[in-house]
């Protein structure tokens, strides 16, 4: 059965609407300080000052402000995702936003996508996810074979091709996001989450006698960033036994969905080593010296106790940071 949508009814809205009045409240509660029986507990509490009262409103409405500037970023995230499908144009967009199609373009212009370019980028990825790059002549080269192929004999023989892409901005400013909300969990969810892409793509492929290796291949592109690609592999492989206690599970389903997308989408491939090596090291750095902290638990943090998952998890994912130490592995 496809999936549809609809406009929410009156009540939906009213219940949303309430739930999200609460939240913002909550969220003003914390950053006043109030305990849960400090008073105010509610704008409309009579029993306050009025200089309380009104603390009480610019309280809530902050907190109104930043929740939704949290909204506007899924719903650009949303947007995005679907464009990207080519299923959908901006008529579709604005309908479910309740604007018009042309005002979905302006304020989304870059949502939907022209039709995916042919193989004259710079690097690409063919159908079994081996990479390729362009040489001066015109000509692609194999990363991992010596094989030369025209541009036109690379889509025919092992087409479909797909460019190998940076991460988007709008996909940094969400990782960036999950990863915030991750906190300290983050490096062991990212761990977790690559161990899930992996058994996901190994369960999908028609051959299970080549699953393991098409994987690992969709992972990494293989052949491109080999050392990187090895430090992806290792730091998937640690994921399995991480403990849940240990793992974001909203943060974790979030990285799950983007990675997937990043090597699965038909039309480009993001590269996920360099695209998570540059952009979690970029966050980390955000909290100056102590960015590994703030995102990785005590059990993978340098010392005695430190295993392997601390070293693999550190160069990969901390080597592009500002205050990266070499010294810390041993």
């Amino acid at each position: 059965m496809a999936m549809t949508w609809r406009q929410p009814t009156e009540g939906e809205r009213e219940e949303v609407s309430d739930s999200v009045q609460e939240l913002a409240w909550q969220l003003a509660r914390h950053q006043t300080g109030l305990g849960p029986a400090d008073s105010p507990l509610s704008v409309h509490d009579a029993g306050t000052s009025p200089r309380d009262q009104a603390a009480a409103w610019l309280a809530l409405a902050s907190a109104a402000a930043e929740v939704r500037e949290i909204a506007e970023v899924i719903v650009r995230f949303a947007v995005h995702g679907a464009g990207r499908t080519g299923a959908v144009g901006y008529p579709a967009i604005g309908a479910a936003l309740g604007i018009t199609r042309q005002s979905a373009r302006g304020k989304y212009p870059d949502a939907v996508k022209a039709p995916r370019p042919g193989p004259r980028a710079s690097r690409v990825v063919d159908a079994a996810y081996q990479s390729w790059r362009l040489l001066g002549d015109g000509r692609y080269e194999s990363d991992l074979a010596q094989q030369l192929l025209k541009a036109d004999e690379l889509e025919a023989d092992r087409g479909p091709i797909r460019p190998v892409v940076p991460i988007s901005d709008l996909d940094a400013e969400y990782l960036h996001a999950v990863l915030a909300a991750a906190g300290t969990q983050a490096v062991a969810s990212i761990a977790a989450a690559l161990h899930e892409v992996l058994t996901v793509l190994q369960s999908e492929h028609p051959e299970p006698a080549h699953a393991r290796r098409r994987a690992r291949m969709a992972l990494t592109g293989e052949g491109h960033g080999r050392n990187e690609s090895v430090s992806l592999l290792s730091l998937a492989s640690e994921g399995e036994d991480i403990s849940p206690g240990r793992v974001n599970d909203q943060a974790r389903k979030q990285l799950v969905e983007m990675i997937l997308r990043w090597v699965t989408g038909p039309d480009v491939y993001v590269q996920v080593a360099s695209s998570l090596a540059f952009e979690v090291a970029r966050h980390a750095d955000q909290h100056g010296p102590d960015g590994w902290k703030r995102i990785a638990d005590r059990w993978l943090q340098p010392g005695l106790r430190s295993g392997r998952m601390f070293a693999v998890a550190y160069r990969l994912l901390y080597s592009q940071s500002d205050h990266f130490d070499a010294a810390r592995l041993g």
